[in-house]
């Protein structure tokens, strides 16, 4: 009977229920509910997500640099693509170049990712991992949002190819999948 008890113990953990003790005054959980334990973002997502939001910072960082300071966008990428998206009038909003957005949201989808990961304890981790999970899902799904409507732009307005910008909406598109 015992080795029965806990297998079903062992199999209940690893579908996220608590399990159910019977006291005398009636069922009594061993956790705080006998639903499924809401599992949030964990550490392996969070890893991916420090690794797509780093890449994306460095390739938004890249573009931002040779926008400003020129020095050739030809240097980066040969196609008529990447010339006509990154110096067109899709490429500036108010005179501000869409990748110092782009820039400023994977920088800001680093540090949520990276902050739960930086807690002393488990307790300090879980605390910080509710306070940024709506933030990173909020920002993921906006940037996998307004990528999906750039390449909307991209291929039926510029009828162009550019594997930097197909490069950044595989990188958002990555992280709003993961955050969901």
């Amino acid at each position: 009977k015992c080795r029965r008890s806990c297998v079903r113990a062992a199999r209940c953990r690893r579908i996220g229920f608590a399990r159910l003790r019977m006291s005398e005054s009636g069922p009594e959980s061993s956790e705080s509910s006998v639903l499924p334990q809401e599992s949030g973002l964990r550490e392996l997502p969070r890893k991916i997500l420090i690794g797509i939001s780093g890449a994306g910072l460095l390739e938004t960082a890249l573009l931002t640099y040779k926008k400003i300071f020129g020095g050739g966008m030809a240097s980066l990428c040969s196609t008529a693509g990447c010339l006509e998206v990154l110096d067109g009038p899709y490429s500036t909003v108010f005179g501000i170049p869409l990748t110092l957005f782009g820039m400023g949201g994977y920088a800001a989808a680093l540090a949520l990712s990276l902050y739960p990961l930086l807690a002393n304890d488990k307790t300090d981790m879980e605390a910080r991992e509710k306070a940024t999970r709506g933030l990173l899902v909020t920002l993921a799904s906006a940037m996998a949002s307004f990528s999906t409507y750039l390449m909307i732009v991209l291929v039926g307005v510029i009828q162009g190819w550019c594997p930097w910008c197909f490069f950044s909406a595989a990188l958002s598109g990555s992280m709003g999948f993961l955050v969901l």
